[in-house]
């Protein structure tokens, strides 16, 4: 009932226009977090499309290293907006990249530099393809092989990010085993496997920088030292020599981060990246800095601008 009233109100925000004027006002700077992929059944290009149209009319775009800038320098003026999308997938190259370049919108794309090496899938994102693929019976079986409390997919996901590397890899490989024929349709393809770097570098520099998001998305509060060396130290230096372009922020697979994470990425990276709703802020800690979730529509989009949380 709470979220129906909610998304009634958000509906007759829009109506009314109270929730754009609000957004507009707001006057505080925002990160802008994409997600989902671009695409319909996820967030409808027409959509995204239009929350470009209102971005150019209501705000400032800029790069995300210039409002940094500003942050650090204590000069924002609240409508500053920087554009982000999370997992550098082959959906960012065929669609979202276009409709950048049309409209001349900065953005950071944070990439895996060890799936762009091999066009892999975002783990996640294939593992729960993959256990979608197999009849409910088989799921039944593997659930209780696995030790999952249901056979449903969020079970399985949730499950798998609470194991460290080598065994959520073991679980990733029971669940291969048993769809060996499987692979993603033409639809899926894009929206869960990585880009390339011929696609990478075949976007402007003058409009899109790209950002770390560890080398493979791990959860990385459950690496050793070894593997946190790699995913968040080793994947800026495999990015830049790849790309040929300064790589210097940093995104959370799954926003999941603590301590020894902090302190790792505060020492080799100017800015770390939260998954959690909030405006850009200041006195944040420069390793944790809130994002603005995008949404599917324009009645939740237009709120999440003024009030992210929601």
């Amino acid at each position: 009932m709470k979220a129906q009233l909610r998304r009634g109100l958000q509906e007759l925000a829009l109506v009314s226009g109270w929730s754009s004027q609000r957004a507009a006002a707001v006057g505080r700077p925002r990160i802008l977090m994409y997600y989902r992929p671009i695409a319909e059944g996820a967030l409808p290009p027409a959509v995204f499309e239009a929350q470009l149209a209102w971005l150019k009319h209501h705000t400032e775009l800029l790069p995300l290293r210039e409002l940094l800038d500003r942050l650090e320098a204590g000069r924002c003026n609240g409508r500053e907006v920087a554009l982000t999308f999370d997992d550098g997938l082959e959906n960012h190259a065929e669609v979202v990249w276009p409709l950048l370049r049309r409209e001349q919108v900065p953005a950071t794309i944070f990439v895996c530099p060890g799936l762009a090496e091999v066009q892999g899938c975002v783990w996640n994102l294939e593992l729960r393809l993959r256990w979608n693929s197999l009849p409910a019976s088989q799921q039944l079986v593997l659930a209780g092989r696995l030790g999952l409390p249901s056979a449903g997919d969020e079970a399985l996901i949730v499950h798998a990010k609470r194991l460290g590397l080598a065994p959520r890899r073991a679980l990733e490989a029971e669940v291969q085993a048993a769809t060996p024929g499987w692979q993603p349709g033409e639809r899926d393809r894009p929206r869960i496997r990585a880009m390339g770097w011929a696609a990478l570098r075949a976007m402007d520099p003058a409009l899109i920088d790209f950002g770390c998001q560890s080398m493979t998305h791990p959860i990385l509060t459950h690496l050793d030292e070894a593997e946190a060396q790699v995913e968040i130290v080793d994947s800026r230096r495999r990015l830049e020599e790849r790309l040929q372009r300064p790589v210097d922020t940093f995104v959370y697979p799954n926003g999941d981060a603590d301590a020894a994470v902090f302190e790792r990425v505060a020492a080799h990276y100017r800015a770390g990246f939260s998954s959690s709703p909030g405006f850009a802020d200041a006195a944040a800690q420069r390793t944790w800095i809130d994002r603005v979730p995008a949404a599917e529509d324009m009645a939740r989009f237009l709120w999440r601008m003024h009030r992210p949380g929601w």
